[in-house]
């Protein structure tokens, strides 16, 4: 247990991050967080850093700096305060493994994300790169447009050579996530390489989403290819409060248009059920089931089926459920 109040925590958070919004009854506070303000100083006022004020744990929902204690973050950029929590809060929150491990995860998350060595933009008159542009263009069903809107990319480093890579940026125009896919599935490795960043903090295509407008959901990026524009992808199946991207249309009231994979019904239910709570007005749009998933959808398809996305009620998907038995 705390030898601290409440009280206390919340005090020296303010007087060290400037002043914050307080939820949960106290348990968290959220504070600009200095390693965002750094890179983006000229009126970066976004309140994304979560600290508890039981723990001291810490959570930047912007850049991902993720610690069990804000020591290393006073360590580094407010190196004024450190004598002044270890003396009030160190002994009850602090160990020297929680004080090791910290360092690790932000000097890590000091690391910005990058794109695989050696990347570039495919162009489709490339020899070197025909099987990539034939593995998009003839296999997925895109055009040379697609290729170039999403930015679309090849590398000739060992590790990447066979595959495709689509980037994704920030509001900001900065990259916060890749995923580069094998065009071949035969042969050893992985299908999908990606950077180790904390997923909940990624919104996919976050430089061309529009808050004000529907926004579709969609579980992956190759999914997201053909669906323009305004959309994002889960990199998954699943959504709550803890992801960055639930807590953005909460606070803009976006609307919601839902789309996964048929294998992956229940988790787009219960999506749709967690959304609807905080008010949120979700539509459900379904596949004809000749297809797997969006990806497989003829270019253009996915656009056309909109307009027969279906309102979320409860009552309405236990109808569907009872109709589907009977």
């Amino acid at each position: 247990m705390p030898v601290f109040t409440q009280g206390q925590a919340i005090d020296f958070i303010e007087r060290t991050f400037g002043q914050g919004i307080i939820s949960n009854s106290g348990l968290n506070i959220s504070v600009l967080c200095p390693r965002c303000k750094s890179r983006k100083p000229f009126g970066y006022s976004k309140k994304k850093l979560v600290i508890k004020t039981d723990d001291f744990k810490c959570h930047c929902w912007v850049c991902g700096l993720k610690s069990p204690n804000i020591f290393p973050v006073l360590s580094k950029y407010f190196s004024n305060s450190k004598e002044e929590f270890l003396l009030t809060f160190g002994q009850s929150t602090l160990t020297a493994n929680t004080l090791l491990s910290s360092q690790e995860i932000l000097d890590e998350v000091d690391q910005p994300i990058t794109l695989p060595p050696n990347s570039k933009l495919l162009a489709i008159h490339q020899k070197e790169y025909r099987y990539h542009t034939d593995y998009l263009l003839k296999r997925r069903g895109l055009t040379e447009r697609e290729l170039y809107y999403w930015k679309i990319m090849v590398s000739d480093h060992p590790d990447f050579k066979n595959r495709v890579i689509i980037p994704s940026f920030d509001s900001e125009g900065d990259l916060n996530y890749y995923t580069a896919r094998k065009i071949l599935d035969k042969g050893r490795g992985v299908k999908y390489k990606n950077p180790e960043v904390d997923r909940k903090s990624i919104i996919f295509n976050e430089m061309n989403i529009n808050w004000n407008k529907p926004l579709v959901l969609v579980e992956g990026p190759f999914d997201l290819l053909k669906v323009i524009p305004n959309a994002t992808c889960l990199l998954g199946s699943e959504l709550n409060e803890n992801y960055l991207l639930f807590q953005r249309i909460c606070e803009n009231k976006t609307e919601v248009i839902l789309s996964l994979d048929l294998d992956a019904k229940t988790k787009e239910l219960k999506i749709a059920k967690l959304l609807s709570q905080y008010n949120i007005k979700v539509k459900i749009l379904k596949i004809p089931e000749q297809y797997e998933d969006i990806g497989e959808l003829p270019l253009g398809r996915f656009n056309d089926l909109i307009a027969s996305a279906k309102l979320y009620s409860r009552i309405e998907t236990l109808k569907d459920k009872i109709s589907s038995i009977v």
